[in-house]
């Protein structure tokens, strides 16, 4: 088994497990793993204010239902729903592989994270 001590993703999460496999002439032998996801280190403002962030239009397979939308930016953050092909959406911070925005039109979830290579920043969009 494991237990698992740390904060928020944004630091180290550190892992005690025991082995399975006993040294002869010992008891139990306790490993200390330390996981660094390098993409939480992410960039953003501390405060957010709404209606100041970089706007993004989310692009992908015109014939997918949409793009997939997480609760966090981490690796192993639920999958929520997906969100419209075509929304327009608020950045509130970024990290490297995934922004979390805020849903400005169309369907979708209200806020959440998505894959940046999805979107494209609203001064690009073509008319």
């Amino acid at each position: 088994g494991f237990t698992f001590s740390g904060g928020d993703t944004d630091e180290p999460v550190r892992v005690y497990f025991k082995a399975a496999v006993r040294v002869r002439g010992s008891g139990w032998m306790s490993y200390i793993m330390e996981v660094h996801d390098n993409d939480l280190e992410g960039t953003g403002v501390e405060e957010w204010t709404p209606q100041f962030g970089q706007r993004w239009n989310v692009v992908g397979d015109p014939e997918a239902p949409g793009v997939p939308v997480w609760s966090g930016r981490s690796c192993l953050a639920t999958e929520l729903e997906v969100l419209d092909i075509g929304a327009e959406i608020e950045e509130i911070r970024c990290s490297r592989s995934r922004l979390h925005y805020r849903l400005l039109d169309r369907e979708g979830p209200s806020f959440g994270w998505v894959m940046k290579h999805t979107l494209v920043p609203v001064h690009n969009v073509e008319p």
